[in-house]
């Protein structure tokens, strides 16, 4: 326990009491340590994309700060939302500490505090809807004619390679 000690620059000042009157202080060695730069993917790529390759940019970063919180980080985490993601992305995230539960680590610096995060994906399915057209094969018997038709479905959706569906529309 320290005393708290008061004392007025101002002669004109007096001071009456001081609260409290003494204060715990906890020392600790300060520590750092090189974890890990990992990035949280949240959710999926849309259907019919594939996330190709991803780089984080740095692989490693160094945490530093009092010793007993330093050796709860096991990485520094950014996370990215996938669910809407139909191109390459390049962009710059900012790192937290987490533990191994995944909760941050507060009282803890980063170093670097950003990643450059690079996402490579790639359109593996199309989709394309098209009318369904009958094709009709031989004649109406005699005395017979052909009013109506009706199409069930009128639409079918398809799904494949980009480069065979581009030939089927056309």
């Amino acid at each position: 326990m320290i005393p708290v000690v008061a004392e007025a620059t101002d002669p004109r000042v007096r001071i009456l009491e001081v609260r409290p009157t003494v204060v715990t202080v906890r020392l600790e060695e300060l520590a750092e340590a090189l974890v890990p730069a990992k990035i949280k993917f949240q959710g999926e790529v849309p259907l019919g994309y594939l996330m190709e390759s991803s780089k984080t940019t740095p692989a490693e970063v160094r945490v530093r700060g009092p010793a007993s919180l330093v050796s709860l980080v096991v990485a520094a985490q950014a996370e990215v939302n996938l669910s809407e993601l139909r191109a390459d992305l390049n962009r710059t995230l900012e790192l937290t500490p987490r533990n191994l539960r995944g909760y941050e680590v507060k009282g803890v610096a980063v170093e670097p505090p950003l990643a450059q995060l690079e996402i490579t994906v790639r359109r593996v399915l199309q989709f394309s809807s098209l009318v369904v057209v009958p094709k009709l094969i031989g004649q109406v018997a005699p005395g017979y004619q052909l009013v109506a038709m009706v199409v069930e479905p009128a639409q079918v959706t398809l799904a494949g390679p980009p480069e065979i569906l581009e030939k089927m529309a056309s």
